[in-house]
């Protein structure tokens, strides 16, 4: 008797007559076929047990039911304590684990490929504990293309038509006089290899021209990004601080460029793009500033968006991040805690749905292996919850990086078919007409559904809110795979499959009767033939529905729809019909609790009007020049020339005009107009608040230009074991020739560490808050506060409107 007749047994020592006493059948007792098996009446408990016992042994030996000791377990039942995980997840010194890529293998495990000679790759059940996997190329089997000296950077991971696609950056290679930077491609039949690399460079190296008057330099040809849009076609992004982020198309198997490629992100600041296709819009996540400044790396994660893989890309404040004023929202910034330089990301999800950003990301209390000699850079990957509120992502709500946490959720039920010869008897109940084959890349599921419908059940039940996937494919292209969720009595619950035959994504309601609710064509270039990616989330009464080559944000097919009545708490099946067909990788777990309220803005408090200066009369004693004045008030601003001189490094030439800060918290705020026209300057002329305590330890917020940018830099400067380190981020937020800056300055309870947190707003109003800087609170005492304009040749002219003071109740 096989798991899909049409009708189950009760279990009641009364038989199926009338029952005051049995919740399920009451006074009108319904057909046999209509009462689950898992309904035991209550009588059971009293009377009737060796019968009881006697009926399920024999049921399950016909395989109607589990047998005695793993009969369906209820998902409240099998729900895990939640676990907790530190931050980072991964960490080899004296090695790194830099620009993370990672992708889901079809054996249950994650891939992370990151930085290095030869691509180190390592493999995770969960996201947070990894172990070494090997790596893509070994020095025999490098890239023909390759010098011996040539190496590789930020490797981006992909499934597509058949194949696992790697495209990563080379540096120095062969097909180009030094320096030169290009796009490489090597494919593999799993994760772990072998992986071939193609004989040439998809994107060659390029030159861009900053300034018309110079020859032209090496364009950053690094940070490739793999793209599907949803009707098919492939885009490479690629780019990075020389020349900008572009996006090129290319072929289906990523071998040719079609049409010429588009800059969509502005020059001299950003870099590490990731594209994730979300309702109805493209987000590109790219990260800006030093991604490698030791204990003053200020790299961070900003995000644009836009309807076109093309763009153009905006922010949530409207700045376009290509243009003169590039704009970004923050993702994730360092916050203050031990972590610098959390950058060049990249996402999964977890069982439940659950968005996660991994990363790289520098203890500040130890950068380097080897302190003295301050080498090598240790950068770890990191994971955080990555929560989308108002319709945009942030990490942590806009906690930032954790250095501990909620771990990821796992899933109820887990089938990655590996090690098993036949369905797995612990996780599936029912299998008839199905089997398990292998190919390279592992085992999975085969359902030889040439007549009618195959089901393969499992054991595990789950509540009504909950997130399925697998991997399905249909061979022969025809048949029909997928899954039914919340079967609560036979038929009963909702199909959801990938329909060869008619190309289509199907959503069909089975109660009472077979009938379909929405159905979405697959793009032309869609095999069904390969393997996808099938994710069905089920919330109250709204489904949705994702097919996609690998779970990689790129979905081909979408459907959302809201079911005629909630989705009863129930089964989960694999459905078979018309064809043969396969299944691998199943999981199934309660949905995921979205995040909703953003963590609040930093309390800016009451204005401080004794110690504000609204510049509309001389400066008073409670101002001091650090070297010579160089600004005057005139007309109720100060005035001050964009002076030729700096203070980073061993320069320290440049005038600063400071003063005490109020004690306790504090918020400082200016309104700056610096405008740069059209000038092309070789420079880094730029303005804005100073947090300053000597030449070599000082925070400078800046509105900056270079070239054909002018960005808002939040940077910081101290001593090292080899002397001044600076590092800062380069774009902390869109500005404006008049922009507006604020500093929060509180205090670490735990250390006494002072941390200064920076905000941005081009009208006033709004604000964009961003990344914390720390100084150490031995120096508190000597912290002064004002306003510099520096690193041009006083052809600019910094305006400065006023200085204020905000304290918040309590300071």
């Amino acid at each position: 008797m096989s798991s899909d007749v049409a009708f189950r047994i009760y279990l009641c020592t009364k038989g199926l007559q009338r029952c005051n006493e049995c919740p399920k059948m009451g006074r009108t007792a319904p057909a046999p076929e209509e009462i689950p098996v898992t309904a035991y009446c209550r009588k059971l408990a009293r009377s009737g047990r060796r019968l009881a016992v006697v009926w399920l042994a024999l049921l399950a030996a016909v395989g109607v039911v589990a047998p005695v000791g793993t009969a369906p377990v209820s998902a409240t039942e099998a729900a895990p304590a939640e676990s907790t995980f530190q931050n980072p997840v991964s960490a080899t010194p004296p090695g790194s684990l830099a620009d993370p890529s990672v992708i889901r293998g079809r054996d249950g495990f994650w891939y992370s490929f990151t930085t290095a000679r030869n691509i180190t790759i390592q493999r995770s059940k969960d996201l947070i504990s990894w172990e070494p996997a090997g790596t893509v190329f070994t020095d025999t089997t490098r890239p023909e293309w390759f010098r011996d000296t040539s190496t590789i950077w930020a490797p981006d991971v992909s499934w597509l038509e058949g194949r696992y696609v790697l495209t990563f950056s080379a540096i120095d290679t062969a097909v180009a006089p030094n320096p030169n930077r290009s796009i490489g491609v090597a494919s593999a039949p799993t994760p772990t290899g072998p992986w071939v690399a193609d004989p040439a460079p998809v994107i060659p190296p390029g030159t861009w021209q900053p300034f018309p008057d110079e020859p032209p330099r090496m364009q950053g040809i690094i940070d490739s990004e793999l793209f599907t849009a949803p009707d098919g076609r492939r885009y490479l992004y690629y780019g990075g601080f020389n020349g900008g982020i572009f996006v090129q198309e290319v072929d289906g198997q990523v071998r040719q460029r079609i049409g010429a490629p588009v800059r969509v992100v502005a020059e001299d600041a950003y870099e590490a793009a990731y594209v994730v296709y979300r309702s109805g819009w493209y987000w590109l996540f790219y990260s800006t500033g030093n991604c490698c400044s030791g204990p003053n790396s200020g790299y961070t994660v900003v995000v644009s968006r836009s309807r076109s893989p093309r763009g153009p890309f905006v922010d949530r404040t409207g700045a376009q991040a290509n243009s003169a004023y590039p704009g970004g929202t923050p993702v994730l910034t360092p916050n203050g805690n031990a972590w610098v330089g959390t950058g060049h990301s990249t996402q999964a999800t977890d069982a439940s749905g659950q968005d996660w950003l991994l990363y790289h990301g520098i203890d500040r209390n130890r950068p380097w292996y080897d302190m003295q000699t301050q080498k090598p850079l240790v950068r770890s990957m990191f994971a955080d919850q990555l929560d989308w509120i108002d319709g945009w992502p942030v990490v942590r709500a806009g906690q930032f990086a954790s250095e501990n946490g909620a771990a990821p959720k796992p899933a109820l039920i887990a089938d990655p078919v590996e090690g098993i010869s036949t369905p797995d008897p612990n996780t599936w109940v029912g299998a008839e007409g199905w089997t398990v084959r292998r190919e390279q890349a592992g085992g999975y599921l085969h359902a030889e559904a040439t007549g009618g419908e195959l089901h393969l059940q499992a054991r595990q039940t789950m509540n009504t809110d909950l997130r399925a996937r697998a991997s399905v494919r249909a061979p022969l292209g025809r048949g029909q795979v997928g899954l039914m969720l919340g079967e609560f009595r036979p038929g009963a619950g909702v199909r959801v499959t990938l329909d060869a035959d008619r190309r289509a994504l199907v959503v069909t309601d089975t109660t009472p009767a077979a009938r379909e609710i929405k159905r979405v064509a697959l793009p032309a270039a869609t095999d069904p033939g390969s393997w996808h990616e099938l994710d069905v989330r089920i919330r109250g009464r709204q489904l949705v529905v994702e097919i996609s080559e690998a779970g990689l944000y790129d979905p081909q097919a979408r459907v959302e729809v809201k079911l005629p009545r909630p989705l009863h708490s129930g089964s989960v099946r694999l459905v078979a019909a018309g064809a043969p067909v396969d299944v691998d990788d199943v999981t199934a777990a309660q949905l995921y609790q979205p995040i909703t309220t953003r963590e609040p803005d930093p309390a800016v408090g009451r204005l401080d009007p004794a110690r504000s200066d609204e510049f509309d009369g001389p400066l008073g004693s409670d101002w001091s020049w650090v070297r010579e004045p160089a600004a005057d008030v005139l007309d109720g601003r100060l005035d001050f020339p964009v002076q030729a001189g700096d203070l980073t490094g061993d320069t320290d030439s440049a005038s600063v005009l400071l003063r005490e800060p109020p004690p306790g918290d504090w918020v400082v705020e200016t309104k700056l107009t610096l405008d740069f026209g059209a000038v092309l300057d070789k420079r880094f002329p730029q303005a804005g608040l100073i947090v300053y305590r000597d030449d070599d330890d000082f925070l400078r917020l800046s509105l900056r230009g270079h070239g054909r940018t002018r960005t808002t830099e939040y940077g910081k400067e101290s001593v090292q074991n080899l002397g001044p380190n600076s590092g800062s981020v380069l774009s902390l937020a869109g500005a404006a020739p008049t922009t507006w800056m604020r500093i929060a300055h509180t205090t670490d309870p735990s250390t006494g560490e002072g941390r200064y947190r920076a905000a941005i707003s081009r009208d006033g109003r709004h604000w964009v808050w961003g990344m914390t800087y720390t100084l150490p609170a031995a120096d508190a005492a000597g912290t002064r506060v004002g306003l510099f304009a520096h690193g041009g040749d006083r052809a600019q002219q910094a305006h400065f409107d006023y200085l204020r003071w905000y304290q918040p109740s309590g300071s």
